[in-house]
Formats: structure tokens, sequence, C-alpha cells
């Protein structure tokens, strides 16, 4: 998909729908678990929970259906 060309000066909106109860939501959801993984490793402000990460099913392709 593209959106922005280069060269474009013009703001750009991106709308994202998600039908409820379908892939693209959990993997929605998985994509924000992993985005609040990396900002937990990458600063110190959030403790990073080891058990919580080892039960994760956030490697495991058949966690999306």
């Amino acid at each position: 998909m593209r959106i922005h060309r280069i060269g474009q000066e013009q703001s750009v909106v991106v709308r994202r729908f998600i039908v409820k109860d379908t892939v693209e939501e959990r993997m929605r959801q998985l994509q924000a678990r992993k985005q609040r993984m990396i900002a937990g490793a990458l600063t110190n402000d959030e403790e990073f929970d080891l058990p919580e990460l080892r039960s994760s099913k956030c490697f495991s392709p058949r966690s999306l259906y």
C-alpha cells in the first residue's frame, strides 16, 4: 500500500478500519503488545516482566487464529 510519495508536500491521513473478531484485529493487538515490550526495553519507565514475556505467544503464528 503506497500512501506517501516522494516529493509529496501535503499531509497524509491514514485511517485503519479493523473488524471485530478477525485476524486483523488479533494482529493489531499483537502489534500493540510488541510495541509496549520494545518501549519497555528501550526505557527504564516500565519494569520488564520476564515471566509475562515467556508466557506471551507473540512469536507464535498460531496465536493469530
